[in-house]
């Protein structure tokens, strides 16, 4: 992530301050509903060029508050810091599987 980079809010209540962006929407989507769960409201930007749709790559942005900036950086931090491994999903997909199976 880079510095917190302004953006109008399209809300229309002031601006809005970047605490993170991702390669897809998913991703971005998934940051904002955590953000959410923990009562940290979030927007995302810039969906429409992630992926090429719009011919042109782009990143999805996630905005907040400023007064909000912190809790989120930390949020997002802090799932960062507990968020499974690629061989912990794939091993817990494994499983899924072979209890489908049965």
């Amino acid at each position: 992530m880079s510095h917190p980079q302004n953006t109008p809010n399209p809300c229309g209540d002031g601006a809005l301050v970047m605490v993170a962006w991702f390669h897809n929407e998913l991703g971005a989507a998934l940051c904002v509903a955590d953000l959410e769960a923990l009562g940290i409201p979030a927007i995302v930007s810039g969906a429409l060029t992630s992926q090429w749709r719009a011919d042109t790559p782009g990143w999805v942005r996630v905005h907040v508050h400023p007064r909000d900036e912190q809790r989120a950086r930390e949020a997002i931090a802090d799932l960062a810091a507990h968020a499974p491994s690629d061989a912990e999903l794939e091993d817990q997909s494994t499983q899924s599987t072979e209890e489908d199976e049965d």
